[in-house]
């Protein structure tokens, strides 16, 4: 990697713990509906993905009516509540987040909604600990695993694409990394490792990627 290396953090699954909400979140709506959903195969397509597109596809695969802004604006309704008081740090995340060099530029590149970020924000000040640096698929234009979010980070950071190292957890995330020409590390927090092997590297947690990672050993302070 160049010596102007920078990271790029997708927020779900990398920085917080926002699975559960979701899960559930689908559970409800679907329950709503009269439809048990198939978790790991419902996960894999809807991870990246804008809230209209979710649902678009969960209409697809299931097969049930009703305008998709409004079942979008119910469902985001549902996640906001669960928000409130559901969501904490990924493991390790901040101990890895302290080991950093102070020099490399770092961001946030996620598919949430700016509106939900705001609710996670109030509670784990991710704005602040990020020096404001968070970006936001809606403004960049596209969603994963269209590569829009990350080279739009990549601008507002003034690095080349193929100077970000990319933390992903989803095969959606990974894609639109790669799609950016960028250096994907995925860790399976969220989906199991044979998921992640389009990523460069896979590693389970932060404790084995700054362990085993040369490229991430080198953004980190020891």
């Amino acid at each position: 990697m160049p010596r102007d290396s920078a990271i790029l953090f997708d927020l779900e699954g990398i920085v917080i713990d926002t699975e559960p909400i979701w899960d559930e979140s689908t559970r409800l709506l679907l329950g709503r509906r009269g439809i048990q959903a198939n978790r790991l195969e419902l996960k894999a397509k809807l991870a990246g993905r804008s809230m209209t597109q979710g649902v678009h596809m969960m209409q697809e695969r299931y097969g049930f009516s009703g305008a998709v802004e409004d079942i979008a604006a119910e469902r985001r309704e549902i996640v906001r509540e669960l928000l409130a008081s559901q969501v904490g740090w990924i493991d390790g995340f901040t101990d890895f987040f302290a080991r950093l060099q102070p020099s490399i530029p770092r961001c946030v590149a996620t598919s949430m909604e700016r509106s939900l970020m705001e609710r996670v924000d109030t509670q784990l000040v991710i704005s602040d600990r990020f020096d404001q640096q968070v970006y936001f698929a809606e403004d960049a234009g596209a969603h994963k695993p269209d590569p829009a979010v990350f080279l739009y980070a990549a601008k507002a950071l003034r690095v080349s694409p193929t100077a970000c190292v990319v933390l992903e957890d989803s095969p959606n995330g990974i894609a639109a990394a790669k799609a950016a020409g960028m250096h994907c590390v995925a860790l399976s927090t969220t989906f199991p490792s044979e998921r992640l092997e389009e990523a460069d590297e896979v590693y389970a947690g932060y404790e084995e990627m700054a362990a085993g990672s040369e490229i991430v050993k080198g953004l980190i302070q020891h």
